[in-house]
């Protein structure tokens, strides 16, 4: 199996992936929590950089993302992957992108944090799960809800 693009540029530099993790942290001015079994898993391909980590790779070594195999660029339509890439910049904005993504979910939907509480944005999950059967819904919260709104949509959901 040929080497990753990533692990080519590193070992092109004779670094270990110690080397390389300090050479990020470096860049970022903290220590980011990455470690040799995450980067060597980015090498092998088995997953993927953030984007944090996509930019702070291609600041340590020098490289464009094309450069280091990084498919998701943003392309001259403001495309990234395929997707639009846009500002969101008010809370109507926001609110309608929450909304979409809701009602473009096809496969799983992913809520992460409570501070949604928008009664809208809550009954359109609570409808999109009634209405598509194999939708699979994860919600992942830092913390305990704190909210009413949010306490009695997370009580319906598990109805």
């Amino acid at each position: 199996m040929a080497a990753s693009r990533l692990r080519q540029v590193r070992l092109h530099r004779n670094w270990t992936l110690r080397e390389l993790i300090a050479a990020v942290d470096e860049r970022a001015g903290r220590a980011t929590g990455l470690t040799e079994s995450l980067a060597s898993s980015w090498e092998l391909g088995k997953v993927r950089p953030s984007m944090f980590y996509r930019r702070l790779l291609c600041d340590v070594y020098g490289s464009t993302p094309q450069e280091l195999g990084f498919q998701e660029i943003v392309d001259a339509d403001n495309n990234v992957g395929g997707h639009e890439l846009r500002l969101v910049t008010g809370h109507e904005e926001l609110l309608a992108a929450m909304l979409a993504v809701v009602q473009g979910a096809e496969e799983y939907l992913a809520i992460t944090g409570s501070r949604s509480r928008e009664g809208i944005y809550l009954a359109e999950i609570e409808r999109a799960l009634a209405e598509r059967e194999k939708l699979v819904h994860y919600r992942i919260l830092f913390g305990p809800p704190r909210r009413q709104a949010v306490k009695d949509h997370l009580l319906r959901l598990l109805d």
